[in-house]
């Protein structure tokens, strides 16, 4: 990817980073998130990637809107309420 890939608005920029994920690789190769969701095992999103920025910004008085929209999200997901799936992202408020 480069950087002109994480320009623009964000709904865009993810759709961007998901579908670059899988270049260059083999059909079947998932990433480290993905491998924690098959074998049932939490996964870093919550927790330590965007769950320390939404905790930080707590703790600085600082907004992570898109943060804990996707936290929120992925935390959904991980307890079986909501399908592994892209259409996920119509869930996250336009900002």
């Amino acid at each position: 990817m480069t950087a002109e890939n994480l320009l623009g608005e964000p709904e865009r920029v993810v759709r961007n980073l998901i579908a670059n994920t899988k270049r260059g690789s083999s059909k079947d190769s998932m990433n480290m998130v993905q491998h924690d969701v098959k074998v049932g095992r939490p996964t870093e999103v919550g927790g330590y990637l965007n769950g320390l920025l939404v905790r930080k910004g707590r703790e600085a008085n600082v907004p992570t809107p898109m943060n804990e929209a996707i936290v929120a999200l992925h935390e959904r997901m991980e307890r079986g309420e909501l399908p592994w799936d892209i259409s996920n992202l119509d869930l996250v408020p336009k900002l």
